[in-house]
Order: structure tokens, then sequence, then C-alpha cells
């Protein structure tokens, strides 16, 4: 029998490159969902980081949609108007906006879709900070 729970902190990372690893270019928004990354856990996600190779400027949108309905589009918005963004920069975070979906569900996929790409970024890492459920007994 469950008596409590307790939240446990996590991240969920997603890399984007410009071009490929072996072969560097600027990130662009045209062709602009970069990938897609299962949700392993059901959890909150309260924080974003995001953190460049060089100081540049991108915007991020976030998608989630159900694996039956793949792929996500931007109907299935998370971010509200607090997007990961850098901007003239090499990193930075916020707390995630109050009119963002908060939970992410367990197996959902998550796409990232880059609104406006930078003449400089190559690469760019994404971290979602998550708290999720820890179970004890």
């Amino acid at each position: 029998m469950v008596t409590k729970t307790n939240l446990e902190e996590d991240t969920i990372e997603f890399v984007i490159y410009g071009g490929s690893q072996n072969t560097p270019a600027a990130i662009t928004a045209t062709t602009p969902v970069k990938g897609f990354l299962s949700v392993p856990f059901d959890c909150e996600w309260w924080k974003w980081r995001l953190v460049g190779d060089v100081a540049g400027s991108i915007v991020l949108d976030i998608w989630q949609g159900k694996y039956a309905d793949f792929p996500p589009t931007v109907l299935d918005t998370i971010t509200g108007t607090g997007k990961p963004t850098l901007s003239s920069a090499q990193a930075n975070e916020s707390i995630v906006s109050s009119d963002s979906t908060r939970h992410l569900v367990r197996d959902r996929v998550l796409a990232v879709n880059v609104e406006a790409g930078p003449a400089t970024v190559q690469r760019v890492t994404l971290t979602l900070f998550v708290k999720r459920s820890k179970v004890l007994a």
C-alpha cells in the first residue's frame, strides 16, 4: 500500500545540431522540427535551460503528443508564452511560464521545433528540469 509520495528532481535533455555532428552548420528554421523524444516518466517541468556553442539567438517551441497521434504539431504546444530562447546570448534559463502545460505524460512524444533560427549557433542543448513522483512505502 502506498502511504505518500515525494518529488524527485531529474532532467530531460535534447541536443540540436545544425548540419550534423561531423559537418556543423548554423541551425535554421527551414526544417523546424529538429527531432523527437519519448517522455520516460510522468513528471512536471518547472524550468528550462538553453546553452549554445556560441552567442546567438534562437526560439524553441516544445510540442507533446500522444504516440498514437504521432507526430505532434503546433496544436500540441506546451510552452505558452515562455518559450526557450537565446537572445544574442550563449546561455539562458527561466522558470516555466504560468500559461504553459507543465505535466509531461509517460510515453508521450516531445517534438522540439525551431521557431526562429540563428545565424551563428550551430549546436544548442535544451534541458528541461522536471519533478517526478517517487512512491514511498
